[in-house]
């Protein structure tokens, strides 16, 4: 019987992203976004040293979070990674399809176009009595 792995106690995005490194992470993001909020006045250390001690790296390889959260491209890591949005002309599942989307991109990226899309294409009626 194979001896229990770290990551088997770990939820997914805990866990070790399988043949990511550090390049598959937007740098530039996680430098100048990410670890000024997160960070604050903590001595200046490396990138990695930083992603290790908030459990986004393990042994020099990204956590599936950080490549969801932090990466350059995540879709390319996990290609399911994004939302789909669809708006249909009608009730019935053969409706005709108005419009569609597939957002793609870091998590904050999405939910912020997410956001912006729901206002545009969501509206609600108001009966003025």
């Amino acid at each position: 019987m194979a001896e229990p792995s770290y990551s088997d106690d770990l939820p997914f995005d805990m866990c070790r992203a399988g043949g990511a490194t550090i390049d598959d992470l937007d740098l530039d993001f996680v430098r100048n976004q990410y670890l000024s909020k997160v960070s604050g006045d903590v001595p200046e250390r490396s990138i990695e040293h930083h992603l290790r001690s908030l459990s986004l790296m393990h042994a020099g390889t990204p956590t599936w979070g950080a490549i969801l959260a932090l990466g350059g491209d995540p879709q390319a890591l996990v290609p399911g990674a994004y939302v789909q949005f669809l708006r249909v002309l009608g009730t019935e599942i053969m409706d005709p399809i108005g419009s569609q989307k597939q957002l793609t991109g870091r998590i904050d990226d999405v939910v912020r176009r997410l956001g912006e899309l729901l206002d545009l294409c969501v509206s609600v009626r108001t009966q003025v009595a």
